[in-house]
Formats: C-alpha cells, sequence, structure tokens
C-alpha cells in the first residue's frame, strides 16, 4: 500500500540576506529560509535575519533547524538575537543548531548571554559530510567546500512521491475533504458507503526536488558533483570577473563561473547570492552569469522561489 504525507507539495525559498561580509542599505548579510510543507529550516543566519524574518509570512517560531556553513561572522551572528526572539515569544518547540567544529562555543556563548530562563532545548550538532537529517520525505546533505577555512555546503533532496490527480479526488468527493489525510496516512479511506485506495487517484512517479546552496566557496569540484542535476543552486557569487583577483585572495566565487559550474552540472535554475557591497547593483553580475547559462538570477533580499 502506497502511503503519502502531504497532498500538496510546498517547496519555497526565502532570500532574507543576500549580502557578503558587509551589509548594505539594501542587502542583509546571508541567510537563505527553506520551506518544505511543514518543515522550516534555515541555511546561515547573518546578523539581522531575525528582524528579516518579521518581513515574511514566516515565523522563527517554526524553524526547527539551523546550517551553519561555516564561522565567520557574516553568518553566524544573527543566531543570538534569533534565539532571543524565541525566548521572549515563548518558544517552547525544541531547536536544532548544525555547524562546523567549534559551533558549540558560539552557540553556547548566545545561550548564556541572556538572562532569563530559556524555556526550549537548544541542540547543537557538528556538521560532518553526508546525511545530516532525514524525513520521511526528505533528507539535508552536506558536503566540504574550498573556502579560506572549513566550510560546508548543503543539499534539500526530496525523496521520490506521487502526485495525487486533484480531478479524480473532486470526482470523489474527496478534494480539500478532511478525510484525504486519512487517506494519505493509511492509503485507504472508507467514503460514500465504499473504500476509496490510494492508488485509485494516484499519477505517475514524481522526481523529488533538489536544492544545493554552496555556502562560502569559490567553483570547486565537490560543488559540481553537489550540484548535478539540481532544480536549484544558490550559489556564492561575491565578485564579478573583472575582481577574479579579489575573489581568489578571499576564496570566494564568481558569478561567470558558478555559471559555468551550474551548466556543467545540467543544474536547472541559478540564483547568485552572497555579493560584495562594492556591487550597489547585482545586474552586472546577473548579465555575467546570464553570458553562460541564461537561467541565472541574482538574488535579492526577501525575494521568494517556489521550487
Amino acid at each position: 500500500m502506497v502511503k503519502f504525507s502531504e497532498l500538496i507539495i510546498v517547496v519555497e525559498v526565502t532570500f532574507l540576506g543576500t549580502s557578503g561580509t558587509l551589509p548594505t542599505k539594501e542587502r542583509n548579510q546571508v541567510a537563505v529560509h527553506l520551506r518544505h510543507n511543514d518543515n522550516f529550516i534555515l541555511w546561515d543566519c547573518g546578523e539581522g535575519t531575525q528582524r528579516q524574518i518579521a518581513h515574511t509570512k514566516t515565523s522563527a517560531f517554526k524553524i526547527d533547524y539551523i546550517y551553519i556553513s561555516h564561522l565567520h561572522a557574516d553568518h553566524l551572528l544573527g543566531i543570538g538575537g534569533l534565539i532571543q526572539t524565541m525566548q521572549f515569544l515563548g518558544r517552547k518547540k525544541d531547536l536544532v543548531i548544525y555547524g562546523p567544529r567549534g559551533i558549540e562555543e558560539y552557540v553556547k556563548f548566545f545561550i548564556d548571554w541572556d538572562y532569563r530562563e530559556r524555556g526550549f532545548k537548544i541542540e547543537i550538532r557538528e556538521i560532518f559530510e553526508g546525511v545530516l537529517h532525514e524525513e520521511e520525505d526528505y533528507f539535508i546533505g552536506a558536503f566540504p567546500v574550498k573556502h579560506n577555512c572549513v566550510s560546508y555546503g548543503f543539499i534539500f533532496q526530496e525523496k521520490p512521491g506521487l502526485n495525487l490527480d486533484k480531478d479524480k479526488l473532486k470526482e470523489l468527493g474527496l478534494l480539500n475533504n478532511p478525510k484525504c489525510r486519512e487517506l494519505k496516512e493509511k492509503g485507504v479511506v472508507s467514503h460514500l458507503g465504499r473504500e476509496i485506495t490510494v492508488e485509485e487517484v494516484a499519477e505517475p512517479m514524481r522526481r523529488g526536488k533538489k536544492i544545493v546552496y554552496s555556502g562560502d566557496t569559490v567553483a570547486c569540484s565537490s560543488l559540481r558533483k553537489a550540484s548535478e542535476g539540481a532544480d536549484l543552486l544558490i550559489a556564492d557569487s561575491a565578485f564579478g570577473e573583472e575582481h577574479r583577483d579579489k575573489s581568489r585572495e578571499y576564496m570566494h566565487g564568481t558569478a561567470r563561473e558558478m555559471a559555468e559550474l551550474a551548466k556543467e552540472a545540467g543544474v536547472k535554475k541559478l540564483v547568485l547570492i552572497h555579493f560584495s557591497n562594492r556591487y550597489r547593483d547585482e545586474s552586472l553580475l546577473e548579465d555575467e552569469a546570464r553570458e553562460v547559462f541564461e537561467n541565472s538570477f541574482a538574488a535579492k533580499d526577501l525575494m521568494k522561489i517556489e521550487v
């Protein structure tokens, strides 16, 4: 019997911050929010992330997991404020924070800094290469990338599943019916004097969505391998070609080389992120990427993408 966890699959990425080391008037420090149905995660947590969240329809309460790619300040300083916001608002649900070796020292500092009693548990886990967290319908993995400190990229991989035919559900009187949950959980439901199996309303197997977040890195073989066939690649593109020397000095990507990597890896959509503050207009970087890979876009703060 086939089991379904959700009728409608929601995969949304919201760019809470898109700047590099220094924030600008237009861009906050980097943080990427990913929603998969009722699962909410955060990739990196730059300073001011809690305020950026306030501009969206999500909530700090809903974040279950935070993944910190590396221990540079612009990727983790927002943890302290976010924890305090959760605490002041009475959060009870546990929070899990992943990061490279040394993350525990930083998070404990933020925890011990506050004078209020915390009403929820914070679990700190060290990142390793491979699958970090797995649910029934997706997993989060990590892979090492090439930066000037230990740094990781992340993969969100949805597991294959079946689509449910809305027309068939409507015909059977089950569309938007509370019994749909029972059908999804048990694979069969009694309705209008008959049993309806999930196979009766199932469409062919669908491919699971794949999203890759590079963290801070130059274009490298591990990122290319991780990005193969991705529906969305979110890539460190701090510099344009005129500053390629700077990209090598600081170990960040350029828009063009990330576009080349995306094209080689068969990525469907590339989103550039982590721009140097020298770029007031990120369209220059977008144009350079599109010369190589047409489906390239420069992220803007609070931009949302459905995958």
